[in-house]
């Protein structure tokens, strides 16, 4: 048995007992504050920029990349794999733990991912990023300031199998594997790990916050912001249409729509999100009327030019 990355089990690690990821048929789960916040890069190519983030006055996130860049929403889905297989445990009255024990090619073809040698390269690097990234926030509650720090993982070990695909023991960070206790988890599409960068990012955005509302709207400004977009603000808002228009045509030709919860609407500078409901249907058709009258004023006011 040949391990291809050095082991970083700590002594707590040695007492923990080993959680086997391998429940069948399980609904995929995302932990609150990585929905909310913009934790991850939309790109795949390593970003090894300091990246600041603002909720209102008394909340600001940094993230800190190491020296193999940030993890991306693509590496994410690791971490989303293994939320889903401790959430379903412990639905099930299983025992967990958060050191999580896999066979690399099971969580690799749960994500969407093949096996092969390049696979388990690019696998190794997204576990890097998450290992070697800090999370720091500063939180201001009652008068008092409040900071820390913690990673996204605290260590991975991959093992070579003979016959057998490697397997991987990780062990989640303390923030995560409290979170899926607390139940600070929410279920997205099957298809979720079918997304990839704005597209996932908007979707995660809008499963966060539509929830039972008929309907909810979030400015571009705000949205470019959660997302932690690079792109100037023009291009991001014709990024967001180009998105809205894929989602309009597959709910056309019934292609697998993960946004099929929603009928999405972009009104001027502001995204709208309506339950796909008699109710928000009915909604969103007020709300693009008005959209089309304030066009049509707007056009009728601009002067023709004289010949």
């Amino acid at each position: 048995m040949s391990q291809k990355a050095p082991s970083h089990k700590s002594a707590g690690d040695e007492q923990l007992e080993l959680f086997d990821a391998v429940l069948r048929d399980v609904s995929v789960k995302v932990d609150m504050a990585s929905l909310e916040h913009p934790l991850f890069t939309l790109s795949s190519r390593p970003a090894k920029a300091v990246r600041h983030y603002r909720l209102g006055q008394d909340c600001e996130i940094t993230i800190i990349p190491s020296a193999d860049g940030a993890p991306t929403l693509h590496d994410k889905d690791i971490l989303v794999f293994l939320t889903s297989q401790i959430k379903a445990a412990m639905n099930a009255g299983l025992k967990v733990s958060p050191l999580v024990n896999v066979h690399g090619c099971d969580l690799l073809r749960t994500i969407g991912r093949g096996c092969s040698g390049a696979d388990y390269q690019r696998l190794r690097t997204a576990l890097t990023r998450l290992r070697g990234t800090t999370i720091r926030t500063r939180i201001k509650t009652g008068g008092r300031q409040t900071e820390s720090g913690f990673g996204l993982i605290d260590a991975w070990t991959l093992i070579e199998q003979p016959s057998h695909s490697p397997r991987l023991q990780i062990r989640l960070g303390d923030w995560l594997y409290r979170a899926i206790l607390a139940d600070e988890v929410l279920v997205v599409d099957d298809r979720y790990f079918g997304l990839c960068g704005l597209e996932k990012r908007i979707y995660e955005i809008l499963r966060k916050h539509v929830g039972k509302q008929t309907a909810w709207r979030i400015s571009l400004e705000t949205l470019h912001e959660k997302c932690g977009a690079a792109t100037p603000a023009r291009r991001f808002k014709f990024e967001v249409q180009r998105i809205l228009e894929r989602v309009a045509e597959n709910r056309i030709t019934e292609t697998n729509d993960p946004f099929c919860d929603w009928l999405l609407l972009l009104n001027g500078d502001v995204l709208c999100a309506y339950q796909n409901s008699p109710a928000g249907s009915a909604t969103r058709a007020r709300d693009a009327l008005k959209l089309m009258r304030s066009s049509m004023h707007v056009a009728r006011a601009i002067p023709e030019l004289s010949p």
